[in-house]
């Protein structure tokens, strides 16, 4: 499930303005799948497990639940995966991490406070 957290950091980075737990439950279901589970999560679910991890879900419209991508909602993502011991190399591709152009250990947020 370690890999179904580290999406929602590279997702927030890829997403503008929302994320739905329906969009979220689709990247953590191909994660699964790469691996090997034989389960998935449904909306729902993923909903229970953000607000596990302290995240304050929303109706966004017609879209469903989840999570308006707002500067603070993005800085509580890093702190998440600050905590969660997550760094840089656990979303970028891992050719870049293998030539060294970026430092594996390096935070997500180096400057939280």
């Amino acid at each position: 499930m370690g890999g179904g957290y580290g999406n929602i950091f590279d997702v927030c980075h890829r997403t503008n303005g929302a994320l739905t737990a329906g969009t979220l439950a689709c990247k953590v279901d191909g994660i699964l799948t790469a691996n090997c589970e034989t389960y998935s999560l449904s909306p729902r679910a993923v909903g229970d497990l953000l607000r596990s991890l302290g995240f304050v879900t929303q109706k966004l419209g017609s879209q469903g639940r989840g999570l308006s991508l707002t500067q603070a909602v993005v800085r509580q993502i890093h702190e998440v995966a600050r905590d969660l011991g997550r760094n840089r190399s656990d979303i970028l591709p891992y050719i870049a991490v293998d030539a060294g152009l970026v430092d594996h250990r390096a935070p997500f947020a180096k400057n939280l406070g």
